[in-house]
């Protein structure tokens, strides 16, 4: 599946199939007994939950923004868990080169160990998002600490750029009902993506770029990573993939930008 993002999200979906099946199983063992409307319920009840939590796509806990408009040709590029004092200028090279403008969304101690660079990506016209202090697994974190993690991180963006994000993406893209509700509270709106570029496997930029390429359509939003790791591959990938889509007449936009289109009337 295209949309699958770190290894820890695959061992959650394999999780989810083998409980799922387990739970299967139970209801139909227990078809004869009054027991079997609670556990079928049951077995809804919980996969409801795990698509809500870890499908990018889903809106069963609250809206997630995923894709544009699919009339303009527009393309919003996205990076991940920086800035990073390496990687994160070579991406913006490779942007400022092409003229195309991208979306960060930044892990709130990584700005305040790289202002500079958070104030480059800001000074450069690209959108910033929230993407939580420390980038912790949300699903398993309590309401304090989800509220501190997203607080710390507005404070550390605006301090370091003078702009307070109003767009939030969770860490592996997981999200349950105590997340919406801190969203609500700071007026974020969360957005995930369309196409994973898969670059956290690392296995080169041409391999990244075909799964961008193959994948993408009007209005697509691309996940990629810009922190957390070596993203030499990711930084070789970009004008390949910029190129391409140039060529192919996209536009590339941030995901206000991507808003804006999708409110105009057609």
């Amino acid at each position: 599946m295209a949309i699958l993002h770190p290894p820890f999200r695959d061992l959650a979906v394999a999780s989810v199939v083998v409980l799922g099946g387990l739970a299967l199983t139970t209801v139909l063992r227990l078809r004869r007994s009054r027991l079997y409307l609670p556990a079928a319920l049951l077995t809804v009840f919980c996969v409801l939950a795990a698509v809500g939590a870890l499908y990018p796509r889903s809106q069963v806990f609250g809206y997630a923004l995923w894709r544009g408009s699919r009339v303009a040709p527009s393309v919003a590029l996205t990076f991940d868990d920086g800035p990073s004092s390496r990687y994160t200028p070579e991406i913006l090279d490779a942007l400022a080169k092409e003229h195309a403008k991208a979306t960060f969304f930044m892990v709130g101690r990584d700005v305040l160990a790289n202002p500079e660079v958070a104030r480059r990506v800001a000074r450069e016209g690209h959108a910033i998002g929230d993407h939580t202090f420390s980038h912790p697994d949300l699903i398993v974190t309590t309401p304090g600490r989800i509220h501190s993690e997203i607080e710390r991180t507005q404070r550390a963006i605006e301090r370091a750029t003078g702009y307070r994000p109003d767009l939030f993406r969770p860490p592996y893209g997981f999200r349950t009902p105590l997340v919406y509700e801190q969203l609500r509270r700071y007026d974020l709106r969360l957005v995930e993506w369309t196409v994973s570029s898969q670059d956290w496997r690392r296995r080169g930029a041409a391999k990244i770029a075909r799964q961008v390429l193959r994948h993408v359509r009007h209005g697509s939003i691309v996940l990629f990573h810009d922190g957390r790791g070596n993203r030499s591959d990711t930084v070789a990938s970009l004008p390949i993939v910029l190129k391409e889509l140039k060529r192919r007449g996209y536009r590339f936009v941030t995901i206000p930008e991507l808003l804006a289109e999708q409110a105009q009337p057609r």
